[in-house]
């Protein structure tokens, strides 16, 4: 299991572009629930699975505030502000990705 997030905590330094990101996505339970812009200074709350956590926005990066989660490893991620990084709260079941604004998931034809 610590492979596991510690896997989960390294990725994202390996896939990501080095660019600061625009926009965060939040997922919650594997749905997409919310795109804010990093623009804009602001507090989300997303409720989890055990709760509400609370996302802050500032200055074109973004932290995972508070959570009820019992660990608190993706609080202490820290902020995040490149394209690709996450932060990842498993018992929570919330993941916050950051992405450029012309990102797309898939290309259909």
């Amino acid at each position: 299991f610590l492979y596991f997030l510690f896997f989960l905590f390294l990725l994202p330094l390996f896939l990501m572009h080095g660019e600061k990101g625009e926009v965060i996505e939040i997922w919650v339970d594997g749905k997409h629930v919310l795109d804010c812009s990093l623009k804009k200074d602001t507090i989300l709350v997303v409720e989890g699975k055990l709760g509400a956590s609370r996302v802050e926005i500032r200055e074109g990066k973004v932290r995972m505030l508070e959570s009820p989660c019992p660990l608190k490893l993706c609080m202490r991620r820290g902020w995040i502000e490149k394209r690709g990084e996450e932060i990842i709260c498993v018992p929570q079941r919330i993941v916050v990705r950051i992405k450029g604004r012309d990102e797309y998931d898939a290309v259909t034809h």
